[in-house]
C-alpha cells in the first residue's frame, strides 16, 4: 500500500460506522509500522503527551488459553522509544476523551479497547479489518494487518529514509528484514517507471 492508498483507506474507515474503530489502530499501524501484538498491546501508560514519545513495551497475543497481555515484545530491538507524531497525537487525544467520557480510561489501561474497557481480540481485528479492505476497494485486496507494517515501511523508503532509520522505526531485529521489503518495493517502483518510461518511447 502507497501513500495515496493509505490516506483513501483511512478516510474510508473513518467514514463507515462500522469500521470507524479501525481508523486509529491503522493510523498508528501505518505510521509506526507496528506489529499487531504491539498495536493492541499499546497502554496510555506508554503515550507520553508531554514529551511527545511513545514507549514500546507492552503486546497482546492469541495464545490457547485466549488472549494475553504481556509486558515484553518479541526482540531487545522491538522494545523502542518513537516520537509521538503530531498527526497521531490528536487522535490518540480524541480516543482518550472517548474513553473518560466512557468511565472507563485509566493511565495503566489498553488505548484501544472496546466501549466497556475489554481489549479487542486480535483474531477480531484481524477480521474486521479484512472486511474493511474488500469492501473499500482502494488498497490491495490481500492487505493485512501486519501488511501496514510492510507499508509504513514502503512508504518511509519512498521519502528517501535510509535502510538503518527505516530498521529503527520498525524495531527489526535484522536489516535483512528491512532489505527485503526494501527490495520488493524497489521492483514495484522499477515496473511503474518502465511503463511511463514506455508511454515516452513507444
Amino acid at each position: 500500500m502507497d501513500k495515496e492508498q493509505a490516506k483513501a483507506f483511512l478516510s474510508y474507515v473513518r467514514t463507515v460506522p462500522v469500521f470507524e474503530k479501525l481508523y486509529c489502530i491503522i493510523k498508528v499501524g501505518i505510521c509506526y509500522g507496528f506489529r499487531r501484538s504491539e498495536l493492541l498491546g499499546l497502554k496510555w501508560s506508554a503515550i507520553d503527551f508531554e514529551k511527545e514519545e511513545i514507549i514500546i513495551n507492552h503486546t497482546i497475543v492469541r495464545v490457547e488459553q485466549g488472549d494475553v497481555g504481556r509486558d515484553n515484545v518479541k526482540t531487545k530491538s522491538s522494545h523502542r522509544y518513537l516520537p509521538l507524531l503530531e498527526s497521531v497525537k490528536g487522535d490518540l487525544l480524541d480516543v482518550m476523551e472517548h474513553q473518560k467520557e466512557l468511565g472507563i480510561y485509566s493511565r495503566d489501561g489498553y488505548v484501544f479497547t472496546w466501549d466497556d474497557g475489554r481489549t479487542y481480540s486480535p483474531d477480531y481485528i484481524t477480521k474486521t479489518f479484512r472486511k474493511a479492505v474488500i469492501r473499500c476497494g482502494c488498497v490491495p485486496e490481500d492487505l493485512t494487518v501486519h501488511g501496514l507494517r510492510h507499508s509504513c515501511c514502503a512508504i518511509l523508503f519512498e521519502d528517501g529514509w535510509e535502510l538503518g532509520r527505516v530498521q529503527n522505526w520498525l524495531g527489526h531485529s535484522d536489516i535483512t528484514v528491512t532489505a527485503n521489503i526494501y527490495n520488493h518495493v524497489s521492483k514495484k517502483w522499477k515496473n511503474r517507471q518502465g511503463k511511463i518510461a514506455d508511454k515516452s518511447f513507444g
